[in-house]
């Protein structure tokens, strides 16, 4: 009887071993299966962020004055920014293409304000928003060999704002404005009266145009959409010297055009912005990009 006890013993520890070791196989298999699905996942992922990324760069960018002329159509106050939603697989991409001579210059301001005044210039534009931008000014050299009609020192917003997450820097409804909305670092320094908001204005027109005549500019971008920049000026009671300086701020037309990404995604979310500038007599074409 014995020996049959130590047989049955011995089988019991090597079945226990057997399931230990099928456990064990089986856990492995299973976490391999896991990574293998969740990397297969994430590939397909970052295939569809790609590919999608540079579909609607090319598309809305190409488009981006159709965009905003339709969006214009669409309401009775001059749009500066135009938003559409669209998804691609499991991605949910937030589209925002904005005419950036509908924003204050901000190499402009520069040339004109020193950085204390500038500084003071950015705030004054955040003055409405529910989330202002804290201002840290971190200027550089102007980029050698390249044609601009003043100092590019700001080329992004990283040297004009305290870092923060992207979603502060722009707004997808019109109206909740953020300081990308307000503010760029790219264009000729023009400012487009028919599609910039009043705060813009003021703040391009500093020293040259009072509130109602900015007021004025503002009334015949709204009642009149396709009014030309002289047609808009004729009225304004304004010393010639003056005038003339607010002329050379002004245009009724844009060749800088910016598009915002948002991509959502099943645990992260992606942002670029795309920026394309023409170029014309005085400024070399430009063309950015910004990830995050």
């Amino acid at each position: 009887m014995r020996p049959r006890a130590t047989s049955s013993g011995f089988a019991l520890v090597l079945a226990l071993l057997v399931l230990a070791l099928a456990g064990t196989v089986l856990a492995e298999t299973a976490r391999r299966t896991g990574r293998a699905v969740l990397a297969a996942n994430e590939a397909q992922e970052r295939l569809q962020l790609r590919w999608g990324s540079a579909s609607v760069r090319r598309a809305a960018l190409s488009a981006a004055e159709r965009w905003l002329e339709a969006g214009r159509e669409r309401s009775e106050a001059p749009r500066g920014r135009v938003s559409v939603s669209l998804a691609l697989g499991d991605l949910e991409f937030d589209l925002t293409v904005a005419d950036e001579q509908a924003k204050a210059n901000v190499n402009l301001m520069a040339e004109r304000r020193d950085p204390e005044g500038l500084a003071d210039g950015l705030r004054a534009l955040q003055r409405d928003m529910a989330e202002a931008m804290p201002v840290e000014l971190r200027p550089s050299p102007p980029p050698a060999g390249l044609i601009s009609k003043f100092p590019l020192r700001y080329r992004s917003f990283d040297q004009l704002f305290a870092p923060q997450r992207p979603e502060r820097l722009f707004g997808a409804e019109p109206g909740s404005p953020r300081a990308g909305d307000r503010v760029t670092c790219w264009g000729n320094g023009q400012v487009n009266f028919r599609r910039a908001e009043r705060a813009v204005l003021r703040e391009t027109l500093r020293g040259l145009l009072n509130e109602s005549q900015i007021d004025a500019i503002c009334r015949a971008a709204v009642e009149k959409p396709e009014c030309a920049l002289e047609e808009a000026l004729k009225p304004l009671d304004v010393a010639e010297e003056k005038l003339k300086a607010a002329r050379s701020l002004l245009l009724d037309g844009s060749r800088c055009h910016s598009l915002h990404v948002a991509a959502r995604g099943r645990t992260r979310s992606w942002h670029w912005l795309y920026v394309r500038q023409l170029g014309d007599a005085e400024n070399d074409s430009q063309e950015y990009q910004f990830t995050w």
